[in-house]
């Protein structure tokens, strides 16, 4: 976004026969950019309500809509309260890095004017009847030729993911047992990467 800038300009002269005249002008134009418009932040989820132990995917996509460069980008999201990061979850411009973690955050390519970057991963719901509000913050340096390395911290927009408790026989949910066998159960509680089912348990599958 520019925002351009001129001044106003008056002032009384003299000429040198002694008449007085009243003189009225404008500056030139300097455009100022605004980089927290200039810089999209766009945050997407493919789930509004999930149920606990199922998986919502959020995909984050940063446009460099300015003149100037984008470098030294770092990504990272709060920990969320009643949601897990699904590790080895993470792409990047659709390459899949399964080493990185959005909590702990990690570096981004350097942003040219015109490109984008795309960042992908998951979170698992955890606990029934809760509202999580999720986030990203996106970390940028922008040089200056008067004032040099500028840094900037910004956030996207919130999503709400809503997880709601599947406690009925109609609406039995699969989760996995101890890592290692699947059953049906009424709840269950998320460790991790894992669904450990807690309680009321039947209808192993064999």
């Amino acid at each position: 976004m520019l925002i351009p800038n001129k001044a106003a300009i008056s002032f009384n002269a003299a000429t040198p026969n002694g008449k007085r005249e009243h003189v009225e002008t404008e500056s030139n134009t300097v455009n100022t950019e605004v980089l927290s418009y200039s810089v999209l932040k766009e945050i997407y989820c493919d789930k509004a309500v999930l149920c606990v132990c199922e998986k919502a995917n959020i995909c984050v996509i940063v446009t460099n809509d300015s003149n100037a460069k984008l470098s030294c980008g770092y990504f990272a999201v709060p920990r969320p309260i009643g949601a897990e990061f699904v590790r080895g979850s993470v792409v990047v411009n659709g390459i899949a890095q399964p080493d990185l973690d959005p909590i702990t955050g990690f570096a981004l390519p350097d942003l040219n004017p015109d490109e984008a970057v795309g960042i992908e991963y998951a979170l698992t719901a955890c606990e029934p009847n809760t509202i999580v509000p999720h986030s990203a913050t996106l970390h940028y340096t922008v040089y200056d030729g008067e004032k040099g390395n500028i840094e900037y911290s910004e956030n996207t927009d919130t999503v709400l993911l809503n997880i709601i408790d599947r406690a009925n026989n109609s609406c039995k949910q699969r989760c996995v047992y101890d890592c290692d066998r699947d059953c049906y159960c009424y709840r269950c509680r998320c460790r991790r990467d894992c669904c450990l089912c807690c309680r009321h348990c039947s209808d192993r599958l064999r």
